[in-house]
């Protein structure tokens, strides 16, 4: 790709946005990591000063969950693209995050696809 896809990466746990980065910084294909948050308020703020493309967020996290946030985000921004990230989705919970606007979810058990949804969720 000629021009980099930015990403947010948000997670309360330090080792989960290492491992994010890792993947997203090691893809040879134009993605970027423009900021880190761990928590859903941090997620809110980063995106109003970073303004990256896509935002890898979260579902479980102290105070402010994924989907709170995403809803905060998306009302101020709504073309941001967010995907979700859980370590599991329960029942219903992947259609919501899809009604208030969130592009995809993904189980972190496969989070070796992130480099790879973030471009599709970048290019719809």
């Amino acid at each position: 790709m000629a021009d980099e896809i930015t990403t947010l990466i948000v997670d309360d746990e330090p080792s989960i946005r290492e491992l994010a980065r890792l993947l997203i910084e090691s893809d040879e294909d134009g993605l970027r990591v423009v900021g880190e948050a761990a928590d859903g308020q941090g997620a809110v703020d980063a995106v109003a000063q970073l303004h990256p493309e896509v935002v890898l967020l979260d579902v479980l996290m102290p105070g402010m969950d994924g989907f709170e946030a995403a809803e905060r985000i998306l009302q101020s921004t709504p073309d941001q693209r967010i995907i979700l990230f859980s370590a599991s989705f329960g029942p219903g919970q992947q259609q919501r995050a899809l009604a208030l606007g969130v592009r995809a979810c993904l189980d972190k058990i496969d989070v070796v696809a992130v480099p790879e949804i973030i471009r599709q969720v970048a290019t719809v």
